[in-house]
């Protein structure tokens, strides 16, 4: 009904009780969800910025252990340096189904192309990220946790398991189709099988040398000497919520 400035006087009256509506609902769901929050963890959701400020301050108060955040320029540009985003590796660069031009002109239906089997299925995955960052029957996960030191042995710390960072030099492997370690070129991140250095953690190392990778070590690494799991707690804390809420019927926690 609203096309210009005239219509919006005219159908005030309709409005104003839409907007009065609105406001009413989030401050319901406002107050519902700050008093579950309350019950649970005895903290106001305006204490804090967004959900994602709240749930790291519930986190950083459970746990157990000391957490380093490095505040001296040395440590920061050298972890800096193994920061080079996220990754996946295809299993197969490129697909197409052998049926792909009748699908499009539609000589073929969905239900034919399933029986044939030639095509990829693509799959997704729940709570990917706290499976992940607490670990499951098939990957165990541990983090650096107490103090981090410098080292001028790397070669030998890495041998010794420490989790940390690494200067090395790299040979890969030619007869693979995936880079494991990128390069950073001209502030820029190169994928290639050239020959190459770089800052690496010692988990992107450890995946190089299965791949095939010739790793040299360089110069000094930083590392820690102690590692734990900081996140089951609190995983398991609210996916235990999460279920008992949904057995409840409780859809506000």
């Amino acid at each position: 009904k609203i096309k210009n400035w005239d219509d919006v006087e005219k159908y005030k009256s309709e409005v104003l009780p839409y907007l009065e509506l609105d406001v009413k609902g989030l401050k319901e769901l406002f107050e519902v969800f700050n008093d579950m929050i309350y019950e649970l963890k005895e903290i106001n959701i305006s204490d804090y910025i967004t959900l994602s400020h709240m749930a790291y301050e519930i986190w950083a108060s459970m746990l157990k252990y000391h957490i380093e955040i490095p505040n001296d320029m040395e440590k920061y540009e050298f972890i800096k340096q193994a920061t080079y985003g996220g990754r996946c590796y295809p299993l197969q660069k490129e697909f197409k189904s052998k049926y792909y031009n009748d699908i499009i002109n539609k000589k073929m239906t969905y239900e034919q192309l399933i029986k044939s089997k030639e095509f990829i299925f693509n799959a997704d995955a729940t709570s990917l990220y706290p499976a992940s960052m607490k670990g499951f029957e098939h990957m165990n996960v541990s983090y650096p946790v107490g103090p981090s030191r410098w080292s001028d042995n790397p070669s030998e710390e890495f041998q010794n398991g420490k989790i940390g960072f690494y200067k090395v030099k790299f040979s890969p492997v030619k007869d693979i189709r995936t880079p494991i370690l990128p390069r950073k070129v001209n502030l820029g991140i190169r994928w290639s099988l050239e020959d190459g250095e770089g800052v690496y953690t010692s988990f992107d190392i450890q995946n190089a040398i299965g791949a095939g990778y010739k790793i040299e070590f360089v110069d000094k690494c930083l590392i820690w000497d102690d590692s734990a799991d900081v996140f089951g707690e609190y995983i398991e804390e609210f996916y235990k919520l999460k279920e008992e809420s949904e057995r409840s019927g409780n859809k506000v926690k």
